[in-house]
């Protein structure tokens, strides 16, 4: 069974052996048809649309059912809220609105038990509601919690779970009865990290009052959970960590229980946070309350572990011994080393589906060099930039090898930051490497643009790429007559302290 995107959500309502059919629907409702000349004219009755939700357990079946028609589309957005409302009013009674407007203004979203009963349509309590709140939402949050929900904080201690740290900065957990609400305020880099830090696949769930997602929904739709790198990586107590699954999922270290090659499920493979496909199913039912909408301003990267073990996979080492080892070590310096990336690109086994050429300027080189930069492993076009596999010339993965924030080390420029106002045909954009790396000074940059003082040094290599003016991921090749345009970018973007 497979979940390509929520555009083929009908298909996957069809193909689902939980789900009835059409024909049988009418079959079901055949006494209350025999007014109905054509067949699937129940389909604009709202009793009989109705009806038919009520027969439908899980929430992916009632989300394809609500696309088939306008009509379904209409009740079944009432029947998704009576949902949502049903799961939540236990902790928040009254205050459901108050619920979702303080989720909205903090761009919150909710995760763990009830997502799960959301997704099952399981009619069984939880006694826990998980919140995740951006970076600065806590205080608001509290201040709903304690003060017009009157619950009590009970858990003192601020630090969350290990398999947050890199994550979350801040944790509290209330108690009202026997009711609990947990909140979790991302760090800086965004809530989706959190997600994306879960024990297991299965705990990778998450909604707003609006919407749903769910990353890897073939494996948690047929009870299947892969544990998390940070769990294998952790030091602590691994029996602890496996109850956070469901008991009706089996839980797997790693991807050696799949037959026939992972195709987009590949641990491995870099995937973008808003690639909607076989690792991402979301979906929305109230637009104002539009998860994707969210999604779709990360800037998030993330793959689940560094091998595959899936003997059937060729990006399994054992399988492929092509398989490249990235960031290089060392990282590329001078033309002799960018001629050795360039040949293990050219000899990468699968063979990279595209590439692109940019503009390189590494730290002991004298001039600037065009170098291919091919995308991701598994990906078949180009549609984003953070699609390019940077990583065969920059460092981006000391400080995290799993989740990577494109954006923070990314600077787009369509005209130059000062100076006269030159009219492009393009735009570019600088990606550095992390500085907190301690990467060397680049003497190419501090030559060009007459660095004198330490603290304005650039550090690391740095990579142009050039794309459309005013978008930045319908990317073209850099040629060599772009150089000047790009020495007179980065000159300016230094001096006017945008480097």
């Amino acid at each position: 069974m497979a979940f390509a995107s929520p555009t083929n959500i009908c298909h996957a309502f069809d193909t689902m052996t939980l789900t009835p059919r059409c024909a049988d629907l009418e079959h079901l409702f055949f006494p209350r048809l025999s007014v109905y000349n054509k067949p699937g004219a129940f389909l604009n009755v709202d009793s009989l649309v109705l009806e038919v939700y009520k027969h439908l357990p899980l929430l992916i079946d009632v989300l394809a059912w609500r696309a088939t028609n306008t009509r379904t589309h209409k009740v079944g957005s009432e029947v998704v809220s009576t949902w949502l409302a049903r799961i939540v009013k236990p902790f928040v009674q009254m205050y459901i609105p108050e619920l979702c407007h303080t989720m909205h203004v903090t761009r919150a979203i909710i995760t763990g038990s009830c997502t799960r009963q959301m997704l099952s349509g399981d009619d069984s309590p939880v006694d826990n509601l998980n919140i995740v709140v951006t970076n600065g939402g806590f205080d608001l949050f509290h201040t709903l919690i304690e003060n017009t929900l009157l619950y009590e904080w009970v858990h003192r201690s601020t630090k969350p779970h290990y398999v947050f740290d890199s994550s979350a900065q801040r944790f509290a957990r209330f108690k009202f009865r026997d009711l609990y609400i947990t909140i979790m305020e991302a760090k800086i880099d965004g809530l989706f990290k959190v997600v994306l830090c879960s024990p297991t696949t299965a705990d990778m769930l998450f909604m707003t009052a609006g919407g749903f997602g769910m990353l890897y929904p073939e494996w948690t739709l047929n009870n299947i959970t892969v544990v998390n790198w940070m769990i294998l990586r952790g030091n602590q107590d691994y029996d602890k960590v496996r109850c956070i699954c469901h008991n009706r999922f089996v839980c797997n270290d790693d991807t050696s229980f799949m037959t026939g090659a992972c195709r987009q499920l590949c641990p491995t493979q870099w995937r973008y946070i808003s690639d909607f496909g076989e690792t991402l199913l979301v979906v929305d039912w109230d637009a104002r309350f539009s998860l994707r909408s969210m999604i779709r301003t990360s800037h998030m990267i993330w793959r689940l572990a560094e091998h595959c073990h899936n003997s059937s996979c060729p990006y399994n080492p054992t399988n492929n011994t092509q398989v490249v080892v990235l960031p290089p070590i060392p990282i590329p310096c001078d033309l002799a080393t960018i001629q050795v990336q360039e040949a293990h690109i050219d000899n990468h086994t699968l063979h990279y589906a595209d590439r692109r050429l940019a503009l390189l300027y590494v730290t002991l080189a004298t001039i600037p060099h065009l170098v291919s930069v091919p995308l991701h492993d598994g990906a078949s076009r180009l549609t984003n930039l953070s699609q390019l596999e940077t990583s065969h010339w920059l460092d981006h993965l000391k400080r995290d090898k799993f989740i990577v924030l494109t954006g923070c080390l990314q600077k787009t420029f369509n005209t130059l930051p000062e100076g006269p106002d030159t009219p492009w045909d393009h735009g570019y954009t600088i990606i550095c490497e992390d500085p907190w790396m301690y990467p060397p000074p680049n003497a190419l940059i501090c030559d060009m643009a007459c660095i004198t003082d330490v603290h304005d040094d650039v550090t690391g290599n740095v990579l142009v790429i050039k794309h459309k003016k005013g978008n930045k991921h319908d990317i073209v090749d850099m040629t060599k007559e772009n150089a000047n345009i790009v020495d007179s970018l980065i000159r300016s973007a230094i001096h006017a302290s945008n480097l």
